[in-house]
């Protein structure tokens, strides 16, 4: 396979997830950073009001900066915020060039969400040209999970 995972994590479980999809692939990966900082209880509440605006982020990290032209495959993951899908995916699926891409989404949530995360993240790409082919997501407490990566393995054998 010739893929990357591209993600946005805020508190350190979605890059555990990236990581782990990377590892178990032998593939790269490439965190989206925002220039904004997110901490704290303020931090949190911005963030929910922000995804639930559908509003988008600056990206230290462009969008256009990665060049995805050479994969074939693009995993595309985040945590999910409100049920809906971070700034930081919003302004890399608003810029990015999936076309003819076939996508893994993936997530993690704390309580719930991740369904209607994934409706809103599919109808984005599909509006990039791509396919969605599946869609994966853990509770952000299994990826510290001492077996996380194992189970990470048995997922990637979905790929077909």
């Amino acid at each position: 396979m010739n893929g990357i995972v591209i993600f946005y994590s805020w508190k350190g479980a979605t890059e555990r997830f990236a990581r782990a999809i990377s590892d178990a692939l032998s593939i790269g990966y490439r965190r989206l950073e925002e220039t904004k900082e997110r901490r704290g209880i303020w931090g949190f509440i911005t963030a929910s009001l922000d995804a639930l605006g559908d509003k988008c982020a600056d990206l230290r990290n462009e969008a256009e900066d990665l060049e995805l032209s050479s994969y074939d495959t693009v995993f595309i993951g985040g945590p999910v915020w409100a049920s809906k899908p971070v700034p930081t995916l919003n302004t890399f699926l608003r810029d990015a060039n999936l076309k003819g891409k076939k996508v893994v989404l993936f997530a993690t949530y704390s309580q719930s969400g991740s369904q209607a995360l994934f409706d809103n993240l599919a109808m984005k790409v599909e509006k990039c040209g791509a396919s969605v082919s599946l869609r994966w997501s853990v509770l952000e407490k299994e990826t510290l999970d001492p077996h996380f990566a194992d189970r990470v393995k048995e997922m990637v054998k979905t790929l077909g």
